[in-house]
C-alpha cells in the first residue's frame, strides 16, 4: 500500500498583486484498501500554512486544495506532506512559488500624452511598463513583452503590422484599442479578418453584465449583482456576432473579444477617449486590464520539475555572456548550459541531482527558485505478473519464471530444480554400514 502526490498546479499560474490563488494537489492511492480522512499539510518557507483532509478510494485518486495569498513578492518554498506507512520516501512533494517576476507591458500610441493604459500599468511593483510613439518604436523590445497594447493608432505602416503579426503568431498577447477613425485595412491584415467593418453609432450604449462564470472574471466579483454601474460606449468596430465575447453591450453586440491567432489577441470595439467610452473611469477597467496582462505572462518558472527531465529553460534578461548559472541547494551544481537571447537552457545531471529546492544563482544575484521531485512512477509498487515479465524479457523458451510466495519456497525450488537430490549422506552411511559388516565378518567368521 502506498499514497503519493500525482500532480499539483496553481489555479492561476501568475498572481497579480494580492490576488487570491488556489493550489490543487492530486493524490493517488496505490493500495487495495480505501483511506479515510488522510491529513495533508502545506508548509510555506518552513511554516505550516494550511491543512486538509481527503478520502482516497482503493486504487483511486482525489484532490485537496489550499488557498494562497501572494502578499509577498518573493519566491516561496511550498512543501506538501502527509503520513503514510510503510512506504515513506514519497511522503513529501516540493513546489517553488515564484511570484517575483513583473509583467512586461508595451504601449504603442499616437501621441506623447499620458493615457489610461499608462495609469493602469503604472504599478512598478507588478509591471514593467514602456510606452512608444508610433513613429519611434523599438522593434527589438516587442519580442520581450508579455503584452503589447496598440492604443488609438489611426495609421499602422506595413512594418508595424508585420511585427505585430509575427509577435502574435509566436504566442504573444495583443490588445487592440481602435482610434475614432480606425485603419481598417491594417486591422484586417493584422487580424486576418476580412469581415471586420467600421460603424458609426449615434449614441452611447450601456454594457451588459459580465458573465461571472467565465474563467476570465474568476475572483473579480464576490457576488452576482444586477445593480452594477456599467460603462457606456459607442462602437467604431464591428466583427459580427460573438457569443463568447468577454464583454457585450445591451444590444448583444460584442465589445471585447479574444481571438486565437497563435497567441491571444484582445479586440476592443471603441476607443477609450471621452465621447466614445467611459470605460477607463469605471470599476471594470482595472480588473479587465489586469486580467489581460496576466493572461500574457510568459513565466518560465514551473512550480516543480521531475528528476527525469534532461533540459530546463530559465528566463534571464540581464545575464552577461561569460556568466554561468549554478543550482545551489542540498548540493551546488553548475550544469552544462547555453544562452539564447533572454533564456538559459540547462542540461540537468540526472543521476546526481537530489529532490528538494535549489536556487538558480548567477554571481550574487538569485534568478529564482526551482523545485525537483522524484519520478512518481517510482511510487507505483505493483510488480509485473510472471507472464508480463517473461514477455518483456523476450518470451523465449530459455527463460524460466519462479513464482513463489516466500524466500524459503524459492530456495527449495532452486535446489530441487538445479542441485538435484544430494546422495552423499546415503553413500557415507552405506560406507559405514559395510565397514561395520566387514568388522563383524572378520571378528566372528574365521
Amino acid at each position: 500500500a502506498n499514497i503519493f502526490v500525482d500532480s499539483a498546479y496553481l489555479e492561476n499560474p501568475f498572481v497579480v498583486g494580492g490576488e487570491k490563488n488556489t493550489l490543487h494537489v492530486k493524490l493517488r492511492n496505490d493500495g487495495n484498501r480505501a483511506v479515510e480522512q488522510l491529513m495533508v499539510r502545506l508548509s510555506l518557507n518552513g511554516v505550516q500554512a494550511g491543512t486538509g483532509a481527503v478520502n482516497l478510494p482503493a486504487k483511486g485518486e482525489n484532490t485537496v486544495t489550499f488557498d494562497l495569498v501572494s502578499s509577498s513578492r518573493t519566491a516561496r518554498q511550498a512543501v506538501i506532506s502527509f503520513n503514510d506507512y510503510p512506504v515513506s520516501f514519497d511522503n513529501e512533494f516540493f513546489l517553488a512559488l515564484n511570484f517575483a517576476e513583473k509583467i512586461k507591458v508595451i504601449e504603442i500610441k499616437a501621441s506623447p500624452s499620458a493615457t489610461p493604459v499608462e495609469r493602469v500599468f503604472g504599478n512598478r511593483d507588478v509591471f514593467t511598463f514602456r510606452s512608444y510613439d508610433s513613429r519611434n518604436i523599438s522593434y527589438a523590445a516587442l519580442g520581450e513583452a508579455d503584452l503589447i497594447v496598440v492604443n488609438a493608432l489611426e495609421r499602422m505602416d506595413n512594418s508595424l503590422v508585420q511585427a505585430l503579426r509575427n509577435y502574435g503568431v509566436s504566442g504573444g498577447t495583443l490588445l487592440l484599442i481602435p482610434a475614432a477613425a480606425p485603419d481598417l485595412s491594417a486591422y484586417r491584415e493584422l487580424l486576418n479578418m476580412p469581415t471586420l467593418s467600421s460603424v458609426s453609432e449615434p449614441q452611447l450604449v450601456e454594457m451588459d453584465n459580465p458573465d461571472i462564470n467565465n474563467p476570465f472574471f474568476e475572483n473579480v466579483f464576490e457576488e452576482k449583482s444586477n445593480r452594477l454601474v456599467l460603462p457606456k460606449v459607442r462602437r467604431v468596430l464591428d466583427w459580427g456576432t460573438d457569443r463568447s465575447a468577454l464583454l457585450r453591450l445591451k444590444n448583444d453586440k460584442p465589445f471585447l473579444s479574444v481571438l486565437n491567432r497563435g497567441g491571444q489577441v484582445y479586440l476592443m470595439a471603441s476607443p477609450l477617449q471621452t465621447g466614445y467610452s467611459d470605460l477607463s473611469g469605471n470599476f471594470l477597467f482595472l480588473p479587465v486590464m489586469y486580467r489581460i496582462a496576466a493572461s500574457g505572462k510568459k513565466s518560465s518558472w514551473k512550480p516543480y520539475h521531475d528528476l527525469r527531465e534532461t533540459l530546463i529553460t530559465l528566463r534571464a534578461d540581464s545575464l552577461l555572456p561569460e556568466q554561468q548559472v549554478k543550482l545551489a541547494g542540498q548540493q551546488e551544481i553548475i550544469p552544462s548550459q547555453r544562452k539564447l537571447t533572454d533564456r538559459v537552457i540547462m542540461e540537468l545531471p540526472r543521476h546526481s541531482l537530489q529532490a528538494g529546492f535549489y536556487h538558480a544563482v548567477t554571481g550574487r544575484d538569485t534568478l529564482g527558485l526551482l523545485a525537483f521531485n522524484l519520478n512518481n512512477r517510482e511510487s507505483l509498487l505493483d510488480p509485473l505478473t510472471p507472464e508480463a515479465f517473461k514477455q518483456q524479457l523476450g518470451n523465449g523458451d530459455h527463460i524460466t519464471i519462479f513464482d513463489t510466495a516466500d524466500g524459503m519456497s524459492f530456495s527449495n525450488e532452486i535446489k530441487a530444480r538445479y542441485l538435484g537430490t544430494p546422495l552423499w549422506k546415503y553413500a557415507l552411511l552405506l560406507a559405514l554400514f559395510f565397514l561395520l559388516v566387514e568388522i563383524l565378518l572378520i571378528r566372528f567368521i574365521k
